[in-house]
């Protein structure tokens, strides 16, 4: 019985770390496309297309987990909810800050009545630029990460290699 107990118990576990290591992935491949989506948006928005047209145009040339959301957004739209709903609903399916950020700058730009196709510029570089912040913050974690390797594996060798001799010399000279 403890072992049945313990075996369903580890089968629990081992789902909801599964299921945590994929949603981790989805989410960082969503942010990862995020800002090149968003150009393409802005660049169809900016060729004549309406915001809607843009979005089913990204829907149907490229593909991942974002686009599949858009494809969801798009479906929602068709079915009759509101383009405010629909883009609520996107930011918080896909859960992340900067795509939060982006869906509510549209609505709230289309509620003020400013030009859609500035604020998809605008929001484009903001991706950018954050994620290029991102990736400048882990580079500069790398050098604190590889400090503790050093530390253990490779002073130990160059005191052994420098000292090793010295100590020879030293044990010869003391007997």
């Amino acid at each position: 019985a403890l072992g049945g107990v313990m075996g369903f118990y580890m089968g629990y576990v081992g789902m909801r770390f599964n299921l945590s290591s994929r949603a981790t992935t989805r989410k960082n491949s969503m942010q990862r496309q995020l800002p090149e989506v968003l150009d393409m948006i802005s660049i169809s928005v900016e060729a004549g297309l309406g915001l809607e047209q843009a979005m089913i145009e990204v829907v149907n040339n490229f593909e991942g987990p974002l686009i599949d959301e858009f494809a969801v957004t798009n479906r929602e739209m068709t079915m009759g909810r509101s383009r405010n709903d629909a883009l609520l609903l996107l930011g918080e399916r896909c859960d992340i800050e900067e795509m939060l950020t982006f869906t509510r700058a549209i609505i709230q730009a289309t509620q003020m009545g400013i030009a859609v196709k500035n604020v998809l510029r605008s929001q484009a570089e903001y991706m950018r630029q954050t994620r290029k912040n991102k990736i400048e913050e882990k580079a500069m974690q790398i050098s604190v990460k590889i400090l503790i390797p050093m530390a253990l594996f490779i002073l130990p060798v160059i005191f052994i290699v420098l000292l090793g001799p010295a100590a020879v010399s030293i044990m010869e000279a003391f007997s």
